[in-house]
């Protein structure tokens, strides 16, 4: 196959799975608290079961400490289970979901308006990065990665272009208000996306949930995510013994032992 035949081909598949988002007819019923809520699966994997939920949304909701999050940044939201979850939790808080990837967000977007969320999330297609520019985007099923974030996720079959921006400049040019809280979860590129959020960090002073277990030239991103951050004043821990979980707050705020009430 010669590369315009495999340009042809990997369009092809692309548009393939953005009809399967668009249009998949499956879906799950999530309960979250007292609220049940409807959501789509693709037709090739389920990312809905109430046992990922458990396991990869809950412990964000454990780790929390402060009450007062108008302005949530949900940085990989992939199909949105913890932006719906900010939206069931926080009623008056309106989250900013950033998702590269054009089938999950489809999923995201399809999430959210079910729901009737639609008011409160705003979806943005762009990857985080600490510079602009386009770069290839990599994914199989429920999982993405950027290619140039890391060594773990290099074989995934699917390949889309994407736009990467450092979120200080998305700040600047989407004249956002203040951020209270930022949850990561981007699969080895949370390095280089903190690095372009130094303004936001130093400005706004947001709590963070980081998943820094991803492996980078064969260590975790833990220590490094954690440096930058102690270098801006705030105090981080990992949240569940080699997690890879980071929890961190200003260093003035502290982590009191306060919760989102009814979590």
């Amino acid at each position: 196959m010669n590369l315009r035949q495999s340009m042809a081909a990997e369009r092809l598949k692309l548009a393939i799975r953005l009809l399967e988002s668009r249009y998949t007819p499956f879906t799950r019923t999530l309960a979250i608290d007292d609220r049940r809520l409807k959501v789509a699966r693709s037709f090739w994997w389920d990312d809905t079961l109430p046992a990922l939920f458990a396991k990869e949304i809950e412990p964000y909701w454990q780790a929390l400490s402060r009450r007062t999050f108008q302005t949530v940044l949900d940085i990989g939201a992939a199909t949105g289970q913890f932006t719906l979850s900010v939206c069931v939790r926080i009623p008056t808080a309106t989250v900013v979901a950033f998702e590269p990837s054009r089938r999950q967000a489809e999923l995201l977007r399809r999430n959210v308006g079910m729901n009737g969320f639609s008011s409160r999330v705003r979806i943005e297609h762009l990857a985080l990065w600490n510079r602009t520019d386009d770069m290839i985007f990599r994914s199989n099923g429920s999982i993405s990665a950027l290619r140039d974030a890391g060594d773990h996720l290099t074989g995934l079959p699917f390949a889309e272009r994407v736009r990467a921006e450092p979120l200080d400049a998305w700040k600047r040019r989407t004249a956002t208000d203040r951020v209270d809280l930022v949850k990561m979860d981007i699969e080895g590129a949370e390095i280089e996306a903190l690095e372009g959020a130094v303004d936001l960090l130093r400005d706004d002073r947001p709590e963070l949930l980081v998943q820094a277990y991803h492996i980078r030239n064969g260590e975790r991103t833990f220590a490094a995510c954690q440096s930058r951050l102690s270098r801006l004043g705030y105090t981080c821990s990992e949240i569940g013994l080699g997690s890879g979980l980071l929890h961190a707050v200003p260093a003035t705020t502290g982590a009191a032992s306060r919760r989102i009430p009814g979590v």
